[in-house]
């Protein structure tokens, strides 16, 4: 899908895998340091990840760990608690996990804890081009636990899936979703809907572009509404513009959002607000880089803490094996 477009077009060091018996591992550990203007500030591990994946036939990918879970509006020290998916505050075990099983017709089934095709910003931040998550992946679907159908068609990808659990809002959520993905002449465009039964419902677009001299666009535009009460909408566009040159890259990335008040889907209790994220990012090696970032964050309303203004700093350390 072209949600993995941008963790290839983004300064992602973690592209090695070696293998064994068909068996491929990649892993990463990375520290940071956060500083919430007015909110403190404080160091974290913010990821330590081991994935394997591989099979013929039958296959699978499961990571286990433990990955931090920062966002420009919200204090990561307090309110971004590592997170594992085995739940009860669990700060270290599985991150996703699922069989892929081939299916008739050309169908591939894939089975257990997935990690969503919506959105464009992947589950670790060392694989997102900018150390913290953004406004709209707040928004967003992460990872949970449910049956996907899916089938490659030419430059077509298409998927259909049912999900439930907790990754949903509630231990009792269910889910319905469908996509489907354009491989263009020039490009790779991802179209999603997104149901949570009794909650909201979503649709989502990604397209990334690739361009010469070391520069990439993706842009991500989501609209959501509410099951109950459709006026109670939310739109937002997030851009990211990457330029990158030997070791040295340059990721921004401009958000604006909107909800009408009452929704709560981007958390803003009603109004628009603004983030715009610089990141330079210096690869030290062929294994390791250190990112440094400067986050802005402008709301219409005082929807973070009662502030409605949110200036963040952060330094990532990041070593892949």
């Amino acid at each position: 899908m072209v949600k993995r477009a941008l963790g290839i077009l983004a300064t992602v060091i973690c592209l090695s895998q070696p293998s064994f018996a068909g068996v491929s591992a990649q892993g990463a550990l990375s520290y940071g340091f956060f500083n919430r203007v007015s909110a403190g500030s404080g160091a974290r591990l913010s990821s330590a990840l081991l994935e394997l994946k591989g099979g013929t036939g039958p296959a699978f990918n499961v990571a286990v760990g433990s990955l931090l879970l920062p966002t420009v509006a919200g204090d990561p020290l307090k309110n971004g608690a590592n997170f594992a998916t085995n739940g009860g505050g669990s700060r270290f075990g599985l991150l996703w996990g699922y069989l892929k099983i081939p299916a008739p017709g050309g169908f591939e089934l894939s089975v257990g804890e997935l990690t969503t095709n919506v959105g464009a910003e992947l589950p670790a931040t060392y694989s997102n081009p900018n150390v913290q998550f953004g406004l709209l992946w707040r928004a967003q679907p992460f990872i949970y636990k449910g049956v996907r159908l899916s089938k490659e068609e030419g430059p077509l990808n298409l998927y259909t899936e049912y999900d439930w659990g907790k990754g949903l809002g509630s231990s009792d959520s269910r889910a319905f979703g469908a996509g489907v993905g354009f491989n263009l002449s020039r490009g790779e465009l991802g179209l999603n809907y997104f149901s949570v039964n009794g909650y909201k419902r979503m649709l989502d677009a990604v397209y990334t572009l690739p361009l010469s001299g070391g520069f990439s666009v993706t842009l991500n535009a989501d609209y959501q509404w509410l099951v109950d009460s459709p006026s109670k909408r939310g739109e937002g566009v997030a851009l990211y513009l990457t330029a990158s040159g030997g070791a040295f890259s340059l990721p921004v990335r401009f958000e604006v959002v909107n909800e009408e008040a009452g929704s709560n889907i981007y958390g803003l209790s009603g109004g628009r607000a603004v983030s715009v994220t610089v990141t330079p990012t210096f690869k030290l090696n062929g294994w390791s880089e250190i990112r440094l970032e400067v986050s802005e964050v402008s709301a219409s309303r005082p929807a973070f803490n009662g502030k409605s203004e949110v200036t963040s700093v952060a330094v990532e350390f990041t070593a892949c094996f």
